[in-house]
């Protein structure tokens, strides 16, 4: 079947949206539309600050390259943390944007009502500035280059303050691995993660969050195992979808698209929701957002008092229960 530029939003997601029940978790395929780097250019950049430096050669890296993203970056991290630095001046240094930047994505994704949970570090959520005109009807005379800050101010980056009750907030941010902007570690290396998700509080949030909630993932791989291990446990006995991503795909990947449905469909019950970016590329997403936003602010309802307070209540209720 061939991939639609922008798909429709599927039917059991708009079924869902008026039980409030709904949260977008955001990685950096996101952030990548402002200019900022992937894990792996993340990694590559840390490096060559090493190298700048003097802590580092050219050689060094040449045998390291190859290796996955949060080896490099683990790697990267030791060897800044030996001279006696500090991991997030090292990431601060390699995460800063370049490039051509499309903050509309964060426009557009600020003003969905409902909590946000994200991996990435950087600030996108929080301030938005408009580097480029709209796309296509989209388009105003807003002046280029005009700071626009969002109302998601509202954030948690450090692990003993994610609860679960942050669920119920509809301005939520929560930084999942940290925050450059504040005081909060980040998640890097290897160890941080395996440390990180052992975390009662953080398990717990996971837990909550893929066992009541219905997850949209957008600018996210799926690829760490940490989280598909949540999805994967708190997956419905019914076998019935529970949640969505929206991904990028060329018209030459169709037949891609479809195994990776069928994949994740039947291994954590994830729909896949693929959008063609053969003619704009990512920056397609944009448009997707668009076309979808009207009807999920129209459908979405925000939680009911009675039914954020039984929300807040049922983790207490339980965890004095396993006491």
């Amino acid at each position: 079947m061939p991939i639609p530029s922008v798909p429709p939003i599927p039917k059991e997601f708009l079924e869902i949206l008026p039980s409030g029940k709904v949260v977008i978790f955001l990685g950096a395929g996101a952030s990548r539309l402002m200019g900022y780097p992937s894990w792996n250019q993340l990694a590559d950049r840390s490096f060559a600050h090493l190298i700048k430096t003097d802590n580092f050669s050219h050689a060094d890296f040449d045998v390291l390259k190859d290796l996955h993203p949060r080896q490099k970056l683990s790697i990267a991290v030791d060897i800044w943390k030996n001279k006696g630095h500090n991991p997030k001046e090292l990431i601060g240094k390699a995460i800063k944007a370049d490039g051509e930047a499309y903050p509309r994505v964060f426009e557009l994704l600020t003003d969905i009502p409902a909590p946000f949970v994200t991996t990435n570090y950087d600030d996108c959520l929080i301030n938005v500035t408009r580097a480029k005109p709209m796309l296509s009807s989209e388009q105003n005379d807003m002046a280029e280059g005009q700071k626009l800050i969002s109302s998601r101010q509202n954030t948690v980056s450090l692990k003993n303050e994610i609860l679960t009750t942050l669920l119920t907030q509809n301005d939520i941010v929560v930084y999942l691995h940290g925050r450059l902007a504040d005081s909060s570690p980040l998640v890097i290396s290897t160890k941080d993660y395996v440390e990180h998700y052992r975390d009662d509080n953080v398990r717990e949030f996971l837990d909550h969050l893929f066992e009541h909630y219905h997850v949209l993932f957008v600018g996210y791989g799926l690829e760490e195992e940490e989280i598909i291990d949540f999805i994967v446990r708190k997956k419905p006995a019914n076998n019935l979808v529970n949640h969505f991503r929206l991904i990028p795909a060329f018209s030459h990947e169709e037949k891609l698209m479809e195994h990776l449905g069928n994949y994740y469909s039947n291994q954590c019950q994830v729909r896949l929701i693929p959008y063609l970016i053969d003619s704009i590329g990512h920056r397609q997403l944009e448009n997707v957002l668009a076309e979808w936003l009207p009807t999920i602010k129209a459908k979405f309802q925000p939680v009911n008092f009675i039914e954020r307070t039984r929300m807040i209540l049922d983790p207490v209720i339980k965890h004095d229960a396993n006491a």
